[in-house]
């Protein structure tokens, strides 16, 4: 779930969300599993950003989210 290739900055990618609609997007899915009270096992993939530093910052903004859901 957790992959950086819909970055709108992705060179492989082509789904064009922001950093923020990132982390929208991985918010929405702990939200949705914790709901159900489904795991959630998250996989860094992906990070062909022009700047590194943006994979960086996405990868680290999901272990941000992850670590808000953890119990």
């Amino acid at each position: 779930m957790a992959g950086a290739d819909p970055y709108c900055d992705d060179q492989l990618g082509g789904l064009k969300l922001s950093l923020e609609g990132l982390v929208r997007r991985d918010r929405l899915v702990f939200e949705k599993a914790r709901a159900k009270n489904i795991s959630v096992a998250v996989a860094l993939a992906g990070g062909y950003a022009r700047r590194v530093e943006d994979t960086i910052q996405i990868h680290t903004a999901t272990i941000q989210v992850a670590k808000e859901f953890a119990k």
